[in-house]
């Protein structure tokens, strides 16, 4: 069976939020983000399968949305949409999303360590960087779903001056698979030994690819997993 489905207009905002500048910038982004799916379409979906359990799909923009986006002071944008097959077994499903981080091949504390329940069977998750100062920069997760949003933020240091630094997004379509990570993108960084690029193995978790990104001094991996909420 094919299945087409497409995300829904509305984005609630908390209000609690404090507006920093930087905040401010971040939810500007949301909205834009939320105007650019509107005008993306439908995505269509298999449902010929009883393991499948749905689909994410990367957001790809027009020139004029990217420079829309830059607009915000955005350095980095990960855009994606994802579809549930949420009516199949009437399960409650939640998303959980972090960042790992990597130094000189050793695993560091997570960046983000994030989850949220899913309300809806379609949503969008974006991750985005701006710059905050001449030494830090602001990454933000975002999960939005049905009418709801939830969002991380930390602020990272920037590259030294004497290292390079590199990124590349998920950019296929992934099948969604229950308890398994999805990586949505990778950021390195090194001061000169390392291998500063990134090959599409990684996003298929292949170990010698890994292996090889790990070899950088710094590594960011950017993962999603959808998980069904035990009851």
């Amino acid at each position: 069976m094919i299945k087409k489905w497409s995300s829904k207009r509305g984005i609630l905002i908390n209000m609690k939020i404090i507006f920093s500048k930087a905040t401010k910038r971040s939810i500007i982004l949301l909205i834009i983000t939320a105007i650019i799916i509107i005008s993306v379409g439908c995505i269509e979906t298999k449902e010929n399968s009883e393991t499948y359990t749905g689909e994410l799909k990367p957001l790809k923009l027009s020139k004029e949305e990217e420079k829309l986006i830059k607009a915000t002071g955005t350095q980095k944008f990960l855009g994606f949409e994802y579809y549930l097959d949420i009516n199949k077994e009437k399960e409650d499903y939640r998303v959980e999303y972090l960042v790992e981080n990597y130094h000189k091949g050793i695993l560091q504390p997570k960046i983000f360590n994030g989850s949220t329940n899913i309300t809806g069977s379609t949503g969008q998750i974006v991750f985005s960087t701006q710059n905050i100062g001449q030494e830090e920069e602001r990454w933000v997760l975002s999960v939005i779903n049905d009418n709801s949003t939830s969002t991380l933020s930390q602020n990272i240091d920037q590259p030294k001056l004497n290292m390079g630094e590199t990124w590349k997004p998920l950019s296929s379509n992934k099948e969604i698979e229950l308890d398994q990570p999805i990586t949505l993108g990778v950021i390195a960084r090194d001061s000169g030994d390392g291998i500063l690029g990134i090959t599409e193995e990684v996003f298929n978790d292949a170990e010698q690819a890994l292996e090889e990104l790990l070899t950088n001094d710094y590594v960011y991996l950017i993962k999603i997993i959808f998980t069904k909420v035990e009851k």
